[in-house]
Parts: structure tokens; C-alpha cells; sequence
């Protein structure tokens, strides 16, 4: 049987994102928890294989880098066909961070609705780019106000596929198609979306 989670993040010269992205979800992590963190670079020619060697000591992370830059769309394709081994692929950008307390919650909320569940769909919150990169240090979503933090997420049941690829949910043009494409890939039909 294969485990519960993947956490994908494909990456492409972003090693001063990645850092943080990875601090933000290793901070979280079980030992007991049924997932892994698989990253796959595009080939980056920065210094993300030398930022990503220090977390393989983690034996839930996995870290791929292609030969040659293969474009986006396959990388991604890529990590969440070939590499991942999960039940469920979240997929996270190597320039976001997860709010204290959003992992152990998504894993409940799989755990409790996994037999009729294709995909979940969640809202994000964005930080300015600018402002991030004025830190000092790391971005460290630990030290985040406790108004930040995730507990209980509220979800509701959609059984209506199509009604998700319409601007109402999915607000960038990319996830529209991602959404087409599951539906056509994997005839996903059911659901959750998560409320603010």
C-alpha cells in the first residue's frame, strides 16, 4: 500500500525560496506521519542541489534533478507521475511556506475523507516578494502570530467537478488548466474545498 501524502515541489533557480519552503514544512513533520517530500529540479544552475543536500538527511525527502532543463510542464509531470508514491500530491511552490499547524491538519482532513476524495482545492494567502526578501534570516512561519496558525479546517463536498474550472475558485489561469487536466487524466469527481 502506498503511502497517504506526497508533498511535491517542483523547482527551478529558486534556492532563496526553497530554504524557507522546506523549513516551513520540515518544522512540521512527524516521524508517525504517512508522507514524503520529493523535490524535482529543473536542472537549476544556482545553488539549490547544494541548498537541498543538507535536508536529505530526512529520509521522508527526496530530491530528483533532471539532466537538462525539461520546461515546466514536464517537471511537474514528472514529479507527480513518476517520483511520487502517495495516495494524494500536494503540490507546493518552491517559493511558498505552510502555516503552522496546516500540515497535521490537511493530513486529518485526508485521513477522514480519503475513500471519496480525487483532489482538494485550498486558498492561499500571499506575502509581498519584496518584503520577504528584506529578512535577515530564513522566513520561519514558526514565528508567526498565533492568528496564523491552522486548526480545523472547514471544508465542504463538491461533487461537481466542472463548476471548480470557473473564476469563482480557481482565481490563476494555471490552476484552471491543472484542474481540466485532472478531470481528463484521472476522472477526479469529488472534491473539498477548503474556506477561508
Amino acid at each position: 500500500m502506498s503511502m497517504l501524502l506526497s508533498i511535491c515541489i517542483p523547482t527551478y533557480n529558486r534556492s532563496q525560496y526553497l530554504q524557507s519552503c522546506l523549513n516551513s514544512i520540515l518544522c512540521q513533520l512527524d516521524e508517525d506521519m504517512d508522507i514524503e517530500i520529493i523535490i524535482s529540479d529543473n536542472d537549476s544552475s544556482d545553488d539549490t542541489e547544494k541548498i537541498s543536500r543538507p535536508y536529505l538527511t530526512n529520509a521522508k525527502l527526496k530530491y530528483f534533478k533532471q539532466s537538462s532543463n525539461i520546461g515546466a510542464t514536464k517537471n511537474f509531470l514528472k514529479l507527480v507521475e513518476k517520483y511520487a508514491q502517495g495516495e494524494f500530491c500536494w503540490i507546493v511552490g518552491d517559493d511558498d511556506f505552510l502555516k503552522q499547524g496546516a500540515l497535521k491538519e490537511v493530513i486529518k482532513l485526508l485521513e477522514a475523507n480519503k475513500h471519496d476524495t480525487d483532489y482538494i482545492y485550498a486558498s492561499v494567502e500571499s506575502i509581498d516578494v519584496e518584503k520577504y526578501k528584506s529578512f535577515n534570516t530564513l522566513f520561519d512561519t514558526s514565528l508567526l502570530d498565533e492568528k496564523f496558525y491552522v486548526k480545523n479546517l472547514n471544508y465542504e463536498k463538491d461533487k461537481k467537478f466542472e463548476e471548480l474550472i470557473s473564476p469563482r475558485y480557481s482565481l490563476f489561469f494555471w490552476e484552471s488548466l491543472w484542474l481540466q487536466f485532472l478531470e481528463e487524466r484521472f476522472g477526479c469527481h469529488t472534491i473539498l474545498i477548503l474556506k477561508e
